[in-house]
């Protein structure tokens, strides 16, 4: 992630170095030109704009009604002025109306939609940009290619829908697995509260082996969630000192608060638990 951030900042230090980054708020892509800005409309929505380039600046200043002598596109000591003079002019219509003018043009114009208005927008609707799957609608998977074209497979899992799956991926074998689901809550069953405790044991030496040497562990926080729903008194019998204890090393792991510390008390401690479970 932050070698792909740094990657998307190539242009910019390449105007850096060549004299042309100003200040933030006064360059040409981080609100400082108003023609690369966003605009309140008459009825509090916004649109956006991006006509850096002659021809599309010249369709711009055309659709708004203004001239090019009125405001000379890079003379960058006036774009403050230009800015309010564009607020000022995209406040006297609303949204839609701007929309209306500006439809069919190249001055690299949108209007600023919410979540909800984005895939009932005519551009999306035609390119087939958002699905609905399970009764969400959300973005189709991109880029799309002539011969693969993306589709979501499934919904999201619903809570426990592959506990089955992963305990088999974490090697438990399948017997186990049948004691802990006939169990149901797996803690009227003594032996799959024990089994519990093994596996959280198992997990937590695991995490100690990540964390060399103190620097804290390499947390897999959707097992960690999963994992920590385990350590409810429903599910542990009656061991209330095992109940905390998980819960409080859960939170320190998940703080990375003195994580070896909190497994290491915790492996000392699971064997005395295991063993009253059994």
């Amino acid at each position: 992630m932050v070698d792909g951030a740094a990657t998307l900042t190539t242009v910019q230090h390449g105007l850096l170095y060549a004299g042309y980054q100003r200040a933030r708020g006064c360059n040409m892509i981080d609100s400082g030109a108003h023609f690369y800005n966003t605009y309140e409309t008459a009825d509090g929505e916004y649109i956006a704009i991006g006509s850096f380039e002659p021809h599309f600046y010249r369709q711009l200043l055309e659709r708004l009604g203004v001239t090019e002598a009125e405001f000379p596109e890079m003379d960058m000591a006036r774009w403050p002025q230009f800015k309010e003079s564009f607020a000022a002019l995209f406040r006297t219509r609303t949204r839609q109306e701007w929309c209306e003018i500006f439809e069919g043009t190249d001055a690299c114009f949108a209007p600023v939609l919410s979540l909800a208005e984005a895939p009932r927008h005519p551009h999306n609707v035609a390119r087939g940009v958002f699905v609905e799957v399970a009764g969400v609608v959300q973005p189709r998977p991109s880029p799309r290619f002539s011969r693969t074209d993306g589709a979501i497979q499934r919904p999201p899992a619903r809570p426990g829908e592959h506990t089955r799956d992963a305990l088999a991926d974490w090697g438990i074998d399948a017997g186990r697995i049948e004691r802990l689901a006939l169990a149901q809550s797996l803690g009227r069953d003594p032996r799959a509260s024990r089994e519990t405790l093994e596996l959280w044991a198992a997990w937590w030496r695991d995490l100690l082996l990540l964390s060399g040497r103190g620097d804290g562990p390499v947390v897999n926080v959707d097992r960690l969630a999963e994992l920590r729903s385990l350590a409810r008194p429903e599910r542990l019998g009656q061991s209330w000192a095992a109940v905390r204890a998980l819960q409080n090393a859960a939170a320190q792991i998940e703080d990375n608060v003195n994580p070896r510390l909190a497994l290491e008390g915790l492996l000392l401690k699971l064997p005395r638990w295991t063993a009253e479970e059994g």
